[in-house]
């Protein structure tokens, strides 16, 4: 107890001989002023999207493109298996069926597109991290 009452004298000479300090008469103009630079540096970043309206022009262009292909040709999808040298699988009775797949033209269709999307998404986003990381 008498620890502690000595503490609190102790700190209450200290305080009375440092005295209030007061802030400077331009103090809130100062940080009002650090606070627009920094809501200025956030501002400051420009929102680019992933796939630009040419790429999105290019890619409606190669679903029309497909689109018109497949109602105009008589390609049948199994063709695709026929080329296909799946002669060693004979020797697998159980893996026989693959040479009986049969899919429909636009399933076959579906995937080869997803396929060249998901290609063409990975260099897109490829080439916007490069972008974003090694600024010119």
């Amino acid at each position: 107890m008498k620890t502690e009452n000595n503490i609190e004298g102790f700190t209450k000479s200290i305080i009375k001989e440092v005295g209030l300090e007061t802030p400077s008469t331009d103090f809130v103009s100062n940080v009002m002023k650090a606070i627009d630079v920094e809501n200025k540096k956030v501002v400051s970043l420009n929102y680019q999207p992933l796939i630009s309206n040419f790429g999105w022009f290019v890619i409606t262009l190669l679903l029309m493109g497909m689109s018109i292909f497949i109602s105009l040709s008589n390609f049948q999808s199994s063709e695709i298996f026929l080329i296909l040298d799946s002669s060693y699988l004979n020797k697998f009775n159980e893996i026989d069926f693959i040479n009986n797949l049969k899919f429909s033209t636009t399933f076959t269709f579906s995937v080869l597109l997803f396929a060249v999307l998901v290609v063409f998404q990975l260099f897109a986003i490829k080439h916007f991290y490069a972008k974003k990381v090694l600024p010119n």
